[in-house]
């Protein structure tokens, strides 16, 4: 946040800068979550698409077992991904000796560690609600195919 202080200096008082910052935090998490939405969908509708008399309860089964092995590497792609953007800071600070909880107590790592447990927590609860949206939908969508 230290480049959105210059804003407050230069009259944009008004401005809410925690709310700011949570807004980051979402937006930079909502690409790894979509992500995984569509990861689950996709395989949901291919599943539908190959043996259309699949049970509505065998899907989401099915969205689940998907949403296990998708959610572990995306979380691993977030912790990496926010890890190797701060990694030359986290250097300086052990080049200087700083304790390790100084270290994670400084605001642009805790605000790495923030993103990624914001990210993580919502790929955990995309994966079920994804899972459980398709398999209602897909269901529907293949009792209306059954009328046709």
């Amino acid at each position: 946040m230290e480049r959105s202080e210059s804003l407050l200096y230069a009259g944009f008082s008004n401005l809410n800068l925690t709310a700011i910052f949570q807004a980051g935090i979402y937006l930079a998490s909502s690409g790894a979550i979509l992500d995984l939405a569509v990861d689950i969908s996709s395989a949901l509708d291919e599943v539908v698409k190959n043996n259309p008399l699949v049970t509505k309860k065998d899907l989401i089964l099915s969205g689940f077992n998907i949403g296990k092995s998708v959610v572990g590497s995306q979380t691993t792609t977030l912790l990496f991904a926010y890890m190797g953007s701060y990694l030359s800071v986290m250097m300086v600070y052990m080049a200087q000796g700083t304790p390790l909880l100084n270290i994670l107590n400084s605001k642009t790592i805790a605000a790495e560690i923030l993103h990624t447990f914001v990210g993580c927590i919502g790929l955990v609860l995309v994966s079920p609600l994804t899972s459980f949206i398709c398999g209602f939908l897909f269901e529907k969508s293949n009792s209306i195919l059954d009328k046709k």
